[in-house]
């Protein structure tokens, strides 16, 4: 499933993402049913002054297409794959898939924390802010439009950040404020190693009867391997991601995956695009897309 959306608001970087991994063989490298793409610009590029949020009104219209959309294509036989677009996506995904199934715990792989609030947020930008909104401590219309709180911090493993700091400089809420999370950075990703530190996050997540979904944002990558919106450095190389990722999605508690910002503006050569393909292609069990 696409989900064409850039939280800069318009058709720019992100929003061409899932058209041009499928021009590069997404489909067919994952041995995928193509669900199309969902209709959810987010515009106008303006933040607004009552929710701190760009394009508010249509952030939260677009979080219930993506919910109705993902309660209505999750299914026990097969993984769900959605191809971003920007990180506001995992808001609407993460309560359709409640919608779906009940609850659930997410991994959720990024280079930034996500925990800013429409205050907070340096750019006001709806992909500062997911695990906020479904923590319940983002922006209260977000919220409120999408049934926050989703999940409680026990049901959250974030892994790979790397701007801590900044985050708090900001004052954002930080894991150390969310009791019950786990919290991996890419430090300790590179101490225990890609495959061990699956492990927690798994556990992370565990519980009797629970699934749960995948998230990625490909910032989680060093800028030397991968251009993006929002480098930091110090990030993953594509083994490192590989290695992470494959077990998490291969679990047989594993509801699926989603996969975002990649800008294909900042990759003329589209090699970024061949990566993402060969990673999914690497990852995805066969026949489970």
């Amino acid at each position: 499933m696409g989900i064409p959306m850039d939280s800069a608001g318009g058709a720019i970087g992100t929003t061409f993402m899932p058209r041009v991994l499928r021009e590069a063989g997404v489909i067919e490298a994952i041995g995928a049913r193509d669900l199309g793409d969902l209709e959810v610009l987010i515009d106008p590029p303006v933040r607004d002054p009552g929710t701190g949020i760009v394009g508010s009104d249509s952030v939260l219209a677009v979080t219930r297409t993506i919910r109705d959309a993902v309660a209505r294509d999750t299914h026990p036989d097969g993984k769900l794959v959605l191809l971003g677009g920007c990180c506001t996506l995992a808001v609407g995904a993460i309560a359709g898939l409640r919608d779906a199934v009940g609850e659930v715990g997410v991994v959720y792989l990024d280079g930034h924390l996500d925990l800013y609030d429409g205050v907070n947020s340096p750019s006001g930008e709806a992909a500062d802010m997911p695990l906020a909104v479904v923590l319940g401590v983002g922006p209260d219309a977000w919220g409120t439009a999408a049934g926050a709180p989703l999940m409680t911090p026990d049901a959250v493993s974030l892994v790979g950040f790397r701007d801590l700091d900044e985050a708090r400089s900001f004052g954002s809420v930080t894991p150390d404020d969310l009791p019950g999370m786990t919290a991996l950075d890419t430090a300790h990703i590179r101490r225990v190693g890609p495959a061990s530190a699956a492990a927690e996050a798994r556990e992370g997540v565990e519980a009797e009867g629970r699934p749960f979904f995948v998230f990625v944002d490909l910032d989680i990558l060093d800028e030397s391997v991968f251009p993006n919106d929002a480098p930091v450095p110090g990030g993953l190389d594509w083994p490192e991601l590989r290695d992470l990722l494959a077990p998490l999605v291969r679990d047989p508690a594993c509801l699926g995956l989603a996969v975002a910002c990649y800008n294909p503006e900042r990759d003329p050569e589209r090699e970024g695009a061949r990566h993402i393909v060969e990673l999914l292609r690497d990852v995805v069990p066969a026949g489970g897309a």
